[in-house]
């Protein structure tokens, strides 16, 4: 591993927590920061806001100064949401997201999209941004399929730009990353969140559950 992308375990975390965040911290941290390029006063659309992603993009948004709507499938996931920071949490199973963005936001729509399952969401997506707002994809989703349809006119006529990341993209800009994540870290702003911890051996298990779409935060496997 490259020295650029490492980082010490900031004091009082536990060894469980230091493993769950990471991956998921950054890839939220450069998704929003980076490519979404978010400011203070913005509303940021953030999809999975239970997940391990989302769950931190909602206190970057949080703490960068935005207002947050995020989705879930269930009460238990909303409500999840919500003690994070996200001001707004949507049932996308039992309410229209885009509409309700739209209604949120006095029908201007959200400046910004964290996309998690564009395959099932971008037409929709397309519908909640403002125009010339930005979406940000970074997958199709667990267990989806990475295909599916665009309907291009609400795509190109709001002037919607449409960015993708890989945080295996971000070498030159992780030593600044590490740097403001850890002060986001020490201020108490950024928390990591544990789903559940499972023994090592119990690894196959451990993707059964995660691919139910039940657990909250991170699953972390202990040796």
């Amino acid at each position: 591993m490259s020295p650029t992308r490492t980082a010490q375990l900031p004091p009082g975390m536990s060894f469980e927590e230091g493993a769950s965040f990471p991956i998921v911290l950054y890839t939220a941290y450069y998704g929003l920061i980076y490519k979404a390029a978010i400011r203070t006063g913005e509303t940021v659309l953030i999809h999975a806001g239970a997940g391990g992603v989302g769950s931190m993009a909602i206190q970057i948004a949080k703490a960068s100064g935005c207002r947050v709507i995020s989705t879930g499938s269930s009460k238990e996931k909303l409500d999840f949401c919500k003690r994070l920071g996200a001001d707004v949490a949507i049932n996308y199973r039992e309410e229209d997201f885009a509409a309700r963005c739209l209604s949120e936001t006095g029908g201007r729509g959200v400046d910004a999209v964290l996309e998690m399952v564009a395959s099932e969401n971008f037409d929709k997506d397309c519908q909640a941004l403002r125009r010339a707002g930005r979406m940000v994809v970074l997958g199709s989703g667990t267990g989806k399929s990475p295909t599916g349809s665009i309907t291009y006119p609400p795509f190109y006529s709001k002037d919607i730009d449409v960015r993708g990341m890989s945080l295996f993209n971000a070498e030159s800009v992780f030593p600044d990353m590490i740097r403001q994540v850890g002060l986001l870290l020490r201020e108490g702003k950024v928390k990591a969140c544990v789903g559940r911890v499972m023994p090592l051996a119990e690894a196959a298990e451990s993707h059964k559950v995660l691919m139910t779409g039940q657990v909250l935060g991170k699953i972390v496997l202990k040796v």
